[in-house]
């Protein structure tokens, strides 16, 4: 990775990076993802759970503040 300037990030903190760059954008993507799901219709919450247990919470924290428009 290196060779190409590339640096390897946890999810966790690429996704809070990308909250900083861009914050409307990655919401809508939130939303968008989550609204896609097949199972029964996840609320925001237990969508926020879900994120959590695939351990991004910082993910979730920046997000609990906007749960009620993802």
């Amino acid at each position: 990775m290196a060779k190409f300037d590339i640096e390897a990030m946890h999810p966790d903190a690429f996704i809070s990076d990308l909250l900083d760059l861009n914050q409307a954008q990655v919401l809508k993507a939130v939303y968008a993802q989550r609204k896609s799901l097949k199972s029964l219709p996840v609320e925001a919450s237990d969508y926020l759970a879900a994120l959590l247990k695939l351990g991004l919470p910082m993910t979730v924290k920046a997000l609990e503040a906007y749960r009620f428009i993802i």
